[in-house]
């Protein structure tokens, strides 16, 4: 009984360093949050406005995904997506997806009117492996999806 106490706290302790030590590297670009920048702030409640997303089995009728997307290269101007959302309350609005293969899109606004309105989510971040993904907007009627496809340079 006494020598399988020490083996069985060596055994411990050798599991435990190998869970420890086990890291995935991450790049040092790759963004770790979905803040997309100092300018993005956060409406008042009480002036947000209300809007749904216009979707046929939870994707976006009519999302468009615009610009280039390819591994390594920043996303810039140009890329974007726009989509039409039904407004019922005008006042202000904040619009993020979650971070997807280093990119996500985030927009913020005011409507003016009621009724069905453009929006435009500009893109942040470094693609980091090629192929098609799927991300998620997210409104009062629930979630609507679009894809983008990443390409090698």
């Amino acid at each position: 009984m006494k020598k399988q106490l020490p083996i069985f706290l060596m055994q411990l302790s050798a599991a435990f360093f190998l869970l420890s030590s086990c890291v995935k590297e991450v790049p040092a670009d790759y963004p770790l949050s979905l803040n997309p920048g100092p300018d993005f702030t956060v409406p008042d409640p009480a002036n947000s406005a209300k809007y749904e997303f216009i979707s046929v089995n939870g994707a976006c009728s009519d999302a468009v995904v615009e610009g280039a997307y390819t591994v390594g290269k920043a996303a810039d101007a140009t890329n974007f997506i726009r989509v039409t959302v039904y407004v019922t309350r005008t006042g202000t609005w904040t619009m993020k997806t979650p971070v997807v293969n280093g990119v996500s899109f985030a927009g913020q606004g005011t409507f003016n009117d009621t009724g069905l309105q453009p929006v435009k989510l500009l893109a942040s971040g470094t693609p980091v492996r090629a192929q098609t993904y799927n991300t998620t907007m997210t409104a009062a009627n629930g979630n609507c999806s679009t894809t983008f496809t990443c390409e090698q340079p």
